[in-house]
């Protein structure tokens, strides 16, 4: 077992909110298509201002929001609303906020457990662990993000991982 811990709101949100923030500093946000769709809008941006047209410089702009609205929202206040979102259809799996997180390396899954579901995540879904204040951060496939209180070092969970 490497965590046993009960989660308040606060507290929630506080590691969910320093994980998201957290996958910049990894690989994990800088994709190519992350790249591109700062790119392109910026070349829009560019030629829009270029050609002195006030229409097309609000177009490219607004591209440009639309398409990294994602990585935007990371940043701003508006995060804890989509954490909330999330919480929320987490909460009938675990109603008590008390979870046991376990790595069972026969069957390669780490393992959250609560007091009525549990739910398995295969080592392969994990991209990356990595430390947050108070304790560590799994980053999973489609911008998932599973935080759990960890005082241990988080490169032992990683090398275990990718064995």
């Amino acid at each position: 077992m490497l965590a046993e811990f009960t989660y308040g709101e606060p507290a929630y949100l506080k590691d969910q909110r320093n994980a998201f923030r957290r996958m910049f500093t990894t690989k994990l946000a800088w994709m190519p298509i992350s790249i591109l769709l700062l790119v392109i809008p910026c070349i829009f941006l560019f030629y829009a201002i270029s050609s002195g047209r006030i229409v097309l410089v609000l177009l490219a702009i607004a591209v440009m929001i639309l398409l990294n609205f994602h990585y935007i929202r990371i940043f701003s206040p508006l995060i804890d609303r989509h954490i909330r979102r999330d919480a929320k259809e987490l909460l009938p799996y675990f109603p008590d906020g008390r979870f046991k997180v376990y790595l069972d390396q026969a069957r390669k899954q780490v393992v959250l457990a609560g007091s009525i579901y549990c739910m398995s995540f295969a080592f392969p879904e994990i991209k990356a662990v990595r430390k947050i204040p108070g304790g560590a951060a799994c980053y999973l496939n489609q911008n998932l993000v599973f935080t759990f209180p960890f005082a241990g070092d988080v490169s032992e969970i990683q090398s275990i991982l990718n064995k």
